[in-house]
């Protein structure tokens, strides 16, 4: 059995709030230039069901699996060191 991460295992729902303590319930990213702010995020929306909820229609589902890539999407982040923004490539 593999060791535990909880000190002191107890129901689930207190190994939950244990587990959970650090975390936050928001969630913040950009899209297209706009800031998009969300309180208590569903986690079983994907980003391509957010996307095109709020009319970004240009994102389709195809595969379902990620491989023909009409779900990619660019993900980027600004690197402050680089003083650039970089670029990734992924599914949704």
């Amino acid at each position: 059995m593999a060791p535990s991460i909880l000190a002191n295992p107890g129901t689930d729902e207190e190994n939950l709030r244990v587990l959970t303590a650090g975390w936050i319930d928001t969630m913040t990213f950009w899209v297209n230039g706009s800031r998009i702010h969300l309180d208590r995020p569903d986690p079983e929306c994907t980003l391509l069901e957010y996307l095109r909820s709020i009319g970004l229609t240009g994102t389709k589902l195809g595969c379902a699996e990620g491989g023909c890539g009409a779900c990619t999407v660019v993900v980027s982040s600004f690197n402050h060191a680089r003083n650039k923004v970089e670029y990734s490539l992924s599914s949704v």
